[in-house]
């Protein structure tokens, strides 16, 4: 369908030039990220090339129908950065991510909870469930333990999986560099979401084995164009309990999705800091706008059930700044050179999910990798993974 863009696809898919960061046509961007491919080898800094351009910039320049490109960048709405500042070589792994399908757990995320916290307890761990911790012990340098406001815990070593602004205020003042401390606080967070949770009657075949982005025009940077009251510019759909061989019941009519909101008219939404009527109709009038796009695509679903999550409920479960989706606005300007580091000035701590990592499940994975290697070393980790 694309006829005068023919010569830059075949172009691209058989010489891979450097530019491009789609990863069906250049495999060279996904290759220079060790920690996805469990290469050792490759070093860190040869993703950095990969990271200093967008992906608008990239689509551009191979692509001359401004829709294939759109179609292109398509997946950086899903982690909430509009293309002219998405990185390509972070797009490259996250299409490449999904290009290997739209896997799912059979059980649901839910089983995989389970699975971790009995492989944890069999290795003589304890989890203790709501217990915030709100400091970390720092002596000569190195993290010795956390503190709940209630009990010590020692530690050898501590893994902070929130983002690195909150674990900038459990430190103790001057633990890090000044420089350090105001680049974390000024980093900026990513786009806030409101979240779909929705039980429908009707064919979702549609949905299977896929994930479904709605875009209500060509244009790449749709993610920064909020959905209101009166329009939704942009909704993801995916149905787990359709492609799981095993889900729960009535998990099969399920249909999980999200659009991009305005954090701000959320916060204005509170009276006294309290979520009061006013928060409540906004949450309500935006939801039911969300609903009615999706069904005017799908006419034959009803929809019998719906809750909705805003950024408030974000920001208040895992303590995301203005409760962004994926903690971190990973641009080309946060990225790449400019990305938050693992591993600071304070020993013993380990930084990981995807505020200093890539966003969603890919890059929490990749974070857990460094964790891991910190701890047994890098080599025999990777070595052990491909040979499970």
């Amino acid at each position: 369908f694309f006829f005068q863009a023919e010569d830059g696809i075949r172009d691209h898919c058989v010489t891979g030039v450097q530019t491009c960061a789609l990863p069906i046509l250049h495999a060279r961007a996904k290759a220079t990220y060790g920690w996805f491919n469990l290469d050792p080898v490759t070093l860190p800094t040869e993703i950095l090339p990969w990271e200093a351009q967008s992906v608008a910039d990239v689509t551009r320049e191979c692509f001359r129908d401004p829709r294939l490109a759109a179609i292109m960048a398509g997946q950086a709405a899903l982690y909430g950065v509009p293309a002219r500042d998405a990185p390509f070589g972070l797009h490259a792994i996250v299409t490449d991510h999904f290009l290997q399908g739209a896997w799912t757990i059979a059980g649901g995320g839910d089983r995989l909870a389970k699975v971790l916290v009995q492989r944890l307890r069999e290795l003589g761990g304890e989890l203790h469930l709501g217990a915030r911790v709100n400091r970390i012990e720092v002596e000569d340098g190195r993290a010795v333990a956390v503190h709940t406001a209630d009990e010590r815990f020692p530690a050898d070593l501590v893994f902070a999986d929130i983002h690195p602004r909150h674990v900038l205020d459990m430190l103790p003042a001057g633990a890090v560099r000044p420089a350090y401390a105001t680049r974390v606080r000024e980093a900026r967070p990513g786009n806030a979401h409101l979240g779909m949770y929705l039980r429908v009657d009707g064919d979702l075949s549609v949905l299977g084995n896929r994930n479904l982005y709605r875009f209500n025009s060509w244009d790449q940077d749709v993610t920064d164009q909020p959905a209101t009251p009166d329009g939704v510019p942009f909704y993801y759909l995916t149905a787990p309990g359709v492609r799981t061989p095993a889900p729960v019941p009535g998990g099969d009519r399920v249909v999980l999705g999200l659009v991009f909101v305005d954090y701000e008219i959320f916060r204005a939404s509170l009276e006294d800091g309290v979520r009061g009527p006013r928060y409540r109709d906004l949450k309500a009038r935006l939801g039911d706008a969300a609903v009615k796009t999706v069904l005017a695509d799908h006419p034959g679903w009803t929809v019998v059930d719906q809750e909705f999550s805003t950024p408030l409920t974000t920001e208040r479960f895992n303590g995301s700044p203005r409760g962004a989706a994926y903690g971190h606005y990973h641009s080309v300007a946060q990225m790449g050179r400019y990305r938050l580091p693992a591993v600071t000035r304070v020993r013993g701590l380990v930084q990981v999910g995807q505020s200093v990592s890539f966003p969603g499940i890919c890059g929490a994975m990749m974070s857990a990798y460094v964790a891991v290697g910190e701890m047994s070393g890098v080599a025999g980790m990777m070595r052990e993974l491909r040979d499970a």
